[in-house]
């Protein structure tokens, strides 16, 4: 099986389940490494768990 399709997540009725529905991001994308050296960042976000979270200025977005 490939490896994509089995960590594919589906809703009852069949179709794909999206994780970011709705929601579009600006730019391109980073590259793989990249979104995985940050995952703890993008957990911390989600949670509301980093205490020191300041949000970046989109003229320092890269």
């Amino acid at each position: 099986m490939n490896e994509e399709i089995k960590n594919v997540s589906f809703n009852a009725d069949g179709t794909k389940q999206y994780i970011f529905p709705g929601l579009t991001f600006n730019g391109p994308a980073v590259s793989k490494k990249e979104y995985l050296d940050h995952y703890e960042e993008y957990v911390q976000r989600c949670s509301n768990t980093r205490k020191d979270f300041e949000a970046v200025p989109e003229s320092e977005l890269h």
